[in-house]
């Protein structure tokens, strides 16, 4: 997500609301929302009751997060805000003859009297807490005043820009101001927009992006999922276009990662929605693919067909400095009848036409790679991957292949144990003539086999010949579906499917032991 705020000229709290949904609006590139000014809910702070301790003196804001629960900050000395208490239920002032009557463990209560309307996620009620004279002692006191329910701030939302293949999720968003020049970003569902745990804190008049990716506990790694930038499930099935998706967001995704300083990357490339041959993420990166008269070419598969030449020129100096390692699973080339549009380009949505046109976009595209840098990738193993990405990464950034499922298993140990195992069970959406080739059920079959133990493919659907995969360590293979669905409904209802059919594999194992 991309967002710009210029034009503020007083301490701001809060910009309350900027509302974002998971539409077409999100892909327009429209100003969603402006400075809000009033809040839903009505009511307001009636008393506050400070210790004899003292709370902090300053600007103090309750900013909602439900009808009873609010997010409770203080600015002292005009600092940026600080949070006191992320979860502070609402309570009722009680007003007691003398003095108040005070729970000595909090240094402050807030009372709130309910209005008509209840208060929503966004709303501000805000007063301040400062030193007076007091008349009857002759020394200062804690005063608290100036109960207010509005901005101080005149700025506006000038633009709000999201990645067709955005991973920000539908949410009722605020921007909350921790100063006049600093703001954070909190979804009433999602909270604070972090990365790794840490508030990403915007500032005023400089674009504020939001990126997700897995950091090593060492810091030096970075692991990314192009699937939470440029995934299929993040496009309705009724807009799947490779031609006009892009891994633009991955590339963002990336250098996110290198601005934070990160030595090594780690991509996982399962689950894209492109078959740009990962121009996007590469123009990401600052390398620029133009056509014939020196223009940039456009998104997706189609930006391939007026590519005429390719610019490393302004590639991110920082990669140089680091290492590329892609988890691929696969090992198809770039282009032919086992390459990326062939094999690939059907389920992100491609027609046999857009099959034709895309694999021979993608053969100039490594033709082009060849002349800029050297290596020939278009039959390389593994190159066809993503729609391509991990041969524009291996050509252009040197990047290195490796299967995902040998980094997890790995990891993982999974020989081991399955050494140990009297039977494995495993799946995936579609088990088909592609599962042997460096995908993970496929590999746990072939381990499975090389010690002896059968394997039970579970999948959403069985497809094709399938009779090579029992040669491969398969013992059987089983389709959750049992009747015509579409495959939104399949997708829809798949708990459900799963649990159906593994009951019924599970009696005919039992019926086979009960027999023997």
């Amino acid at each position: 997500m991309y967002l710009w705020l210029e034009g503020l000229e007083k301490w701001v709290r809060l910009n309350s609301e900027l509302v974002l949904a998971s539409d077409t609006s999100m892909e327009l590139q429209q100003v969603l929302s402006s400075v809000s000014e009033s809040n839903r809910g009505n009511g307001e702070i009636n008393g506050v009751q400070i210790a004899p301790t003292g709370a902090e003196l300053g600007k103090w804001v309750l900013a909602f997060t439900s009808p009873s629960a609010y997010r409770l900050m203080v600015s002292k000395n005009e600092e940026p805000l600080e949070v006191v208490n992320p979860n502070r239920n609402l309570e009722q002032f009680v007003e007691t003859p003398g003095r108040p009557s005070l729970d000595y463990e909090n240094d402050l209560k807030i009372g709130v009297s309910p209005g008509e309307t209840d208060f929503e996620f966004g709303d501000i009620l805000t007063f301040e807490i400062a030193l007076i004279d007091n008349a009857d002692s002759g020394s200062p006191g804690l005063y608290a005043s100036s109960f207010k329910e509005r901005n101080s701030g005149t700025g506006t939302i000038q633009y709000i820009r999201l990645d067709p293949n955005s991973s920000i999720p539908s949410d009722r968003w605020v921007i909350l101001f921790m100063d006049s020049n600093r703001f954070r970003v909190e979804g009433e569902k999602t909270g604070i927009l972090s990365e790794n745990g840490r508030p990403i804190m915007g500032k005023v008049g400089e674009e504020f992006s939001f990126a997700e990716y897995g950091l090593t506990g060492d810091g030096k790694t970075a692991v990314i999922e192009m699937s939470r930038a440029s995934g299929l499930a993040l496009v309705p099935p009724s807009q799947r276009n490779p031609m006009l998706s892009t891994s633009y967001g991955t590339g963002q995704l990336i250098g996110a990662a290198l601005k934070r300083g990160v030595q090594d990357i780690i991509l996982g490339i399962g689950g894209s929605a492109t078959v740009d041959g990962g121009i996007g993420a590469l123009q990401a990166l600052g390398i620029e693919f133009l056509d014939r008269r020196g223009r940039p070419v456009g998104w997706g598969g189609n930006g391939l067909k007026s590519l005429a030449r390719i610019d490393m020129g302004g590639i991110n100096p920082r990669l140089k400095r680091a290492r590329i390692l892609v988890a691929c699973d696969v090992d198809n080339p770039l282009v032919g009848p086992r390459g990326s549009a062939a094999v690939f380009g059907p389920q992100k949505g491609a027609t046999p036409s857009m099959v034709r046109k895309l694999d021979q976009f993608l053969g100039k595209l490594g033709r082009l790679i060849q002349q800029t840098t050297g290596p020939d990738v278009s039959q390389v193993a593994g190159s066809g991957a993503a729609g391509g990405i991990a041969g524009g990464f291996m050509g252009l950034l040197g990047a290195r292949l490796s299967p995902g499922s040998d980094l997890v298993f790995d990891l993982l140990k999974v020989e081991e144990q399955v050494k140990k195992a009297d039977l494995v069970f495993t799946g995936e959406g579609q088990i088909d003539f592609q599962t042997p080739f460096g995908k993970g059920p496929g590999m746990l079959a072939k381990i499975a086999k090389k010690n002896g133990v059968p394997v039970i493919g579970i999948a959403g659907s069985v497809a094709g010949d399938v009779d090579g995969l029992y040669d491969q360590g398969f013992t059987a293979l089983f389709s959750i579906v049992a009747s015509p669905l579409t495959i939104e409904a399949a997708i829809q209802k798949a708990d459900q499917l799963l649990e159906a059919q593994s009951e019924q594999v599970a009696r005919l194992l039992r019926f086979g032991l009960n027999s023997a």
